[in-house]
């Protein structure tokens, strides 16, 4: 599987100048779907680690940044984050009937709204606008879902390499 912890977060901030915001976005629609497969997260996330298995496990920042992308938005969904303006701002955007929808479909729907949510802003405000909000959403809006994942990936990273060494 592929690794990343806080020290990988760390050198993704240091390097944030050389991050290409475009590039996450096209790595969130190579992270494909399936909407059949048994349970929620399966369904989210397969296509993810299988397109992330097919560059033996090699990822790079904007992937990592998309992955967190995917795991953010499927939160919302799980736990309904009503009162998160990234949340209303994405749900504004559905359609009722996709709100009643297969969780894994609403996941996808968000995320094609959050996609094109970036290109507007890119073509108002131009390319970097892309990065500056991925950081925003992630970073800020939504640190307190996605420093403990952080955490909790590299603790569990950290115990299976001391066991693999």
């Amino acid at each position: 599987m592929v690794e990343r912890s806080n020290e990988g977060l760390s050198q993704i901030i240091d390097r944030y100048e050389q991050i290409d915001g475009r590039k996450i976005l096209e790595a969130l629609r190579k992270f494909e779907f399936n909407h059949e497969a048994k349970t929620f997260e399966k369904a989210c996330l397969l296509g993810a680690v299988e397109y992330l298995k097919s560059k033996d496990g090699e990822m790079t920042d904007e992937e990592f940044l998309a992955l967190l992308i995917r795991l953010t938005i499927m939160h919302f969904v799980q736990v309904k984050h009503s009162s998160n303006m990234w949340y209303l701002i994405l749900c504004g955007l559905l359609s009722e009937d996709i709100q009643r929808a297969k969780m894994s479909e609403v996941v996808k729907r968000f995320e094609e709204q959050f996609i094109e949510y970036m290109e507007m802003l890119s073509k108002v405000s131009g390319e970097e606008v892309i990065k500056r909000a991925v950081y925003i959403f992630l970073f800020e809006e939504n640190a307190d879902f996605v420093f403990p994942l952080l955490q909790t990936t590299e603790a569990l990273m950290s115990q299976v390499s001391r066991v693999l060494h």
